[in-house]
């Protein structure tokens, strides 16, 4: 009678626990790669700052000075937004 050995406990050579180890490690270095994409830092948008000093100006000049004085670029529907409303601005660098 012939003893049947085995050495090689749960990872056989003809089982598929190679490929769910990789598969593992390929899940995991995907994820680190997402994670790190988390932290970002400040861009341009949260570092800018901008004077406005205007008084009785409708929402629509306010927001085309913001225009010119900066990079930024709105988009807004005339028939959702009130853009004829006066407002008063006082904003030095904000």
């Amino acid at each position: 009678m012939k003893k049947k050995l085995d050495y090689y406990g749960l990872f056989k050579p003809n089982s598929n626990w190679h490929k769910v180890i990789l598969l593992m490690k390929t899940t995991a270095f995907i994820l680190f790669c997402c994670l790190e994409n988390i932290f970002a830092a400040a861009t341009y948008s949260q570092t800018t700052k901008i004077s406005l000093h205007l008084k009785d100006s409708r929402i629509e000049e306010v927001l085309n000075k913001i225009e010119d004085e900066s990079v930024f670029y709105f988009l807004y529907n005339n028939r959702l937004i009130d853009v004829n409303r006066k407002v008063n601005i006082e904003a030095d660098n904000e």
